[in-house]
């Protein structure tokens, strides 16, 4: 699987590179599993390269929502295609995420969040 996973800041980036399928669902597990066991609080999912959703995406993304809330952390998504945020709406998980439209956009709310601000 095509995919990119490194830390910025105060977040780990996951960035697939192709869309996520029944084939590949589990390796793009075991990335989120990756990015969460990291210090950091907080996990940014970049969309920008899937523009296809279907079941092996939506299972994936509850995957990592569920895995970020045991462990105290926030799962974040970015560059959602509108194609792709349609079916998190029908799915009815778009609630389970923040939804920013770049990073920048998420360490903005990050701190809007912080007691300290």
């Amino acid at each position: 699987m095509k995919i990119s996973i490194f830390e910025k800041e105060m977040f780990s980036v996951i960035q697939p590179k192709e869309e996520i399928l029944l084939y590949n669902r589990e390796e793009f597990k075991k990335y989120i599993e990756r990015a969460l066991d990291t210090n950091h609080s907080h996990v940014i999912i970049d969309l920008a390269n899937v523009r296809f959703a279907d079941s092996a995406l939506i299972a994936a993304l509850i995957f990592a929502s569920k895995k970020a809330q045991l462990l105290e952390k926030k799962c974040f998504l970015i560059n959602v295609t509108n194609d792709v945020r349609k079916i998190l709406q029908i799915s009815n998980i778009e609630s389970m995420f923040n939804i920013c439209n770049n990073e920048r956009e998420c360490f903005q709310y990050i701190e809007s969040q912080s007691p300290n601000c």
